[in-house]
C-alpha cells in the first residue's frame, strides 16, 4: 500500500525544497541559524557558561551533521529530508537552551534574593 501523501502537492514532503536536491539551501540556512543563535549564546556565556556553551556546542555539532549529511548521502529526497531534519533539531536546541539559560538565571536571582526587577 502507499502513501496516500505520496503524490499531494500540498503535502509537507512533496514540496520542491524536499524532492529535489537542493543543499545549498539548507546549509545557507542552517549557517545563518547557526551565526545568529551561536551569537546570541556567545553573548550569553558570561551569564551561564555551561548552558550557552552546550547550547553553542550543540548547534556546532548540528551544523556539522548538515555538511555531513550533504557530502554523504546521494539520494537528493533522502538528503533533502535529513538535512530538514536536521536544521530542525538544530532549532530546536537553540530555544531550549534559551529557555534553560533563562530558567536558571531566574532561579540564581530569586535565590539571591533579588525580585528580578
Amino acid at each position: 500500500m502507499t502513501d496516500p501523501t505520496e503524490y499531494d502537492p500540498t503535502s509537507m514532503r512533496n514540496q520542491p525544497a524536499m524532492r529535489q536536491g537542493g543543499e545549498k539551501r539548507w546549509l545557507i540556512a542552517g549557517g545563518i541559524l547557526l551565526v545568529v543563535a551561536g551569537t546570541i549564546f556567545a553573548f550569553l556565556m558570561p551569564l551561564q557558561f555551561a548552558s550557552a556553551g552546550m547550547a553553542l556546542s550543540l548547534l556546532v555539532a548540528g551544523y556539522l551533521a548538515m555538511i555531513l549529511s550533504a557530502l554523504v548521502i546521494r539520494s537528493p529526497r533522502a538528503k533533502s529530508m535529513t538535512l530538514a531534519w536536521l536544521m530542525v533539531a538544530m532549532g530546536i536546541s537553540a530555544v531550549l537552551g534559551l529557555v534553560v539559560l533563562i530558567a536558571l538565571e531566574w532561579a540564581a536571582g530569586a535565590s539571591s534574593g533579588h525580585s528580578g526587577v
